[in-house]
């Protein structure tokens, strides 16, 4: 399931063009549950959002995925499916994020960056502040988890 979304505020003509970032974000799954992460710093500082970072020039959004939530979390990931990717205007740059569902392959969870980190139930996605932009992301996170929960009946 990928896709693109695309959320943006109407710019005057006149406006110079935005400084353009692209990250990736790991949704991780353990026994039921999705990680949220609360910023501890910067413009968005509280905010939650899913971990990730910026990829490097040549890296593949992958293994940009594994390395950042690495230096992040101190744990391996995989990432095993992109779930959806994000285009959105902030007001001072444009962010894609590419959305990966992902599991813990080695590790425990260690906070390096982060102010705090929850696991959420499914349906308490909607209890944290998210970023603008990972609004979208729980919002095509639900939808997938009712569709896993749809096919799970079906058996």
């Amino acid at each position: 399931m990928t896709e693109t979304n695309r959320t943006t505020e109407p710019r005057a003509a006149t406006d110079t063009p935005r400084k353009r970032i692209e990250v990736v974000a790991a949704i991780i799954r353990h026994e039921g549950r999705i990680l949220a992460a609360q910023r501890g710093y910067g413009e968005f500082k509280d905010g939650w959002e899913f971990p990730g970072g910026k990829t490097e020039p040549g890296e593949t959004p992958e293994r940009a995925l594994v390395r950042e939530i690495e230096e992040e979390l101190a744990v391996r990931v995989k990432p095993e499916v992109l779930l959806t990717t994000v285009e959105y205007d902030y007001p001072t740059f444009h962010l894609t994020m590419h959305c990966f569902l992902s599991t813990i392959e080695a590790g425990e969870i260690e906070m390096k960056e982060h102010e705090a980190l929850r696991w959420l139930a499914p349906d308490e996605l909607d209890r944290v502040e998210w970023l603008p932009a990972d609004v979208e992301v729980v919002e095509k996170l639900k939808a997938h988890l009712a569709l896993d929960a749809g096919a799970t009946e079906n058996l």
